[in-house]
C-alpha cells in the first residue's frame, strides 16, 4: 500500500517538496509522464520570466517561420486564412473582454459576405504589412456599439468601412461629404 502512495507522488525539482502527480502537468518527454516541476513552480517561473519567454518564442517563430508554415502549425496568417470567421470571433471576444462589453456570439453568427454591404467592394481575406488588415479584409461591425457583441447586433463589413464609421457621428460624416462635394466641383 505504501509503494502505491509513493508511485502517485513526485518531488518537484524547484521547491523540493513531494507532491501528488495531479500537481504536475503531463508530458510525454518524461518517463513517468509528468513534468519535473510542479504546476505552481512552473506558474511562478512563467510570471517572473514572461518577457524572456515571449522573446524566445518570437525569435523561434522568426527563425523557423517557413518550417512552421510547411508543417501547418497555427500561425496568425495561416489561422486567419483557414478560419476567418473564428478569427473575427476570437478578436471580438478579446475586445469585448478588454472594453468590458457584452459578448454572446458563436461561429454561426459570423457570416462573411462576398461583397461589403457598405462600400460594395469585394471582401477577401488579406493581411497587409506587419499583420495588419487590408481595406478589403472582413471586419466585425457592431450595429449599435453600446449593445456589445450580441446576436443580431453584428455584421461583417470591410475593414475600410468599419474604420470610416468607427466613431464618427452622422453630423461629422455629413460635413466630410459636403467637403468632398465642394472639392470635386472645383
Amino acid at each position: 500500500m505504501d509503494s502505491e502512495v509513493q508511485e502517485n507522488k513526485k518531488i518537484c525539482n524547484i521547491c523540493k517538496n513531494e507532491k501528488p502527480l495531479s500537481d504536475y502537468s503531463k508530458s510525454k518527454y518524461y518517463s513517468d509522464g509528468h513534468r519535473s516541476q510542479c504546476k505552481q513552480c512552473n506558474k511562478n517561473y512563467r510570471q517572473k520570466n514572461l518577457t524572456k519567454i515571449k522573446q524566445k518564442s518570437k525569435e523561434y517563430y522568426l527563425n523557423n517561420r517557413d518550417l512552421l508554415l510547411q508543417k501547418g502549425k497555427k500561425t496568425y496568417k495561416n489561422y486567419y486564412e483557414k478560419h476567418p470567421e473564428r478569427f473575427l470571433l476570437k478578436s471580438a471576444k478579446a475586445r469585448a473582454k478588454k472594453f468590458n462589453l457584452t459578448f454572446d456570439l458563436c461561429v454561426e453568427d459570423v457570416k462573411i459576405p462576398e461583397i461589403c454591404p457598405v462600400l460594395k467592394i469585394p471582401l477577401y481575406r488579406n493581411i497587409g504589412k506587419n499583420n495588419t488588415a487590408s481595406h478589403n479584409s472582413p471586419s466585425l461591425d457592431r450595429i449599435n456599439p453600446e449593445l456589445g457583441y450580441v446576436k443580431g447586433n453584428v455584421r461583417v463589413i470591410s475593414h475600410r468601412a468599419n474604420a470610416l464609421k468607427s466613431n464618427a457621428t452622422l453630423e461629422e460624416l455629413q460635413f466630410i461629404l459636403e467637403d468632398i462635394k465642394l472639392l470635386s466641383n472645383k
